[in-house]
């Protein structure tokens, strides 16, 4: 009577995958496969193939459009995930429409507050020197929204595990966390090098830490560490840094380019093996 319900945006769906590997299971797949699980009779896999930002978390479990919630219920093992991707979108997006950060929305502590504003400061000046003052804010402005969308992806997983919980209160819900979309993404301008790629991974390392701390003390709830995940990754680009709105366009192109922000082959054997080793205590499927 087991059955297995997957969750969450385009590597919960199984893509998109590099087509010359040919390769079309996702790691939701190869774990039902594992566990023995057939799609449609006791394996579920509602992830939206299109993706899933954190801001739409909660509204998907409840009322998605592949309507998981009705499915949620039957489940007695649940995995969830967002992909780290929208880091980078929602980054760019957020440059290009030259909005303001909304902070206030998550968080209220002033001192946090003025950390941030210190913060896009310090990177603006530390930037000028190398790319400009009109780059470097635009630089800033990148970091400091893609901070904003680890706070957001944080707060959001877990309102969507509670979402989840409310629907289901015995399965076993394993919260896998963010690898890195960004992968080897380096910059160059001016014979200067920008490791965008490493500081991603430390913002991924922070959000992972706060799912793990808050997961913890979580009824049948477990944190899952995928990392190491791998992907096709990116190489050094080198940015137009004379021109704000040409090295605007590059950022979005770069980012944009899907297929190596997501899980390779290799990448989704890597989620499987750490989901069923995270599985093995709670659940009690057999293989």
């Amino acid at each position: 009577n087991s059955c297995y319900v997957a969750l969450g945006g385009t590597t919960a769906a199984g893509g998109p995958l590099d087509i010359t590997e040919d390769y079309a299971n996702g790691y939701a797949d190869l774990i039902a496969a594992q566990l023995g699980f057939e799609y449609g009779v006791n394996y579920l896999n509602a992830a939206e193939e299109a993706g899933l930002t954190s801001a739409e978390a909660v509204d998907y479990i409840n009322n998605a459009r592949k309507d998981p919630s009705k499915y949620i219920p039957q489940a007695d093992l649940i995995t969830f995930q967002l992909d780290g991707a929208s880091f980078i979108s929602s980054s760019m997006d957020g440059v290009v429409d030259k909005a303001d950060i909304p902070w206030e929305k998550y968080v209220s502590d002033s001192a946090f507050l003025a950390d941030i504003a210190n913060f896009h400061s310090k990177m603006t000046a530390e930037y000028a020197g190398d790319y400009g003052q009109k780059n470097a804010e635009s630089i800033a402005t990148v970091l400091e929204w893609m901070l904003y969308e680890s706070v957001v992806y944080s707060h959001e997983t877990i309102k969507a595990v509670q979402a989840i919980r409310a629907k289901n209160s015995s399965a076993v819900i394993l919260v896998l966390g963010l690898y890195n979309p960004m992968r080897g993404l380096t910059f160059t301008a001016n014979g200067k090098i920008m490791d965008l790629g490493g500081m991603i991974e430390e913002l991924i390392t922070v959000t992972n830490a706060y799912l793990l701390k808050q997961t913890k003390d979580m009824a049948k709830v477990s944190f899952v560490d995928i990392s190491g995940a791998g992907t096709n990754g990116y190489s050094n680009e080198n940015l137009n840094i004379n021109d704000s709105d040409a090295l605007t366009s590059q950022l979005n192109t770069i980012a944009k380019a899907e297929e190596k922000q997501y899980a390779n082959k290799v990448g989704h054997v890597h989620i499987r093996n750490q989901v069923l080793d995270a599985a093995k205590a709670p659940c009690k499927h057999t293989q």
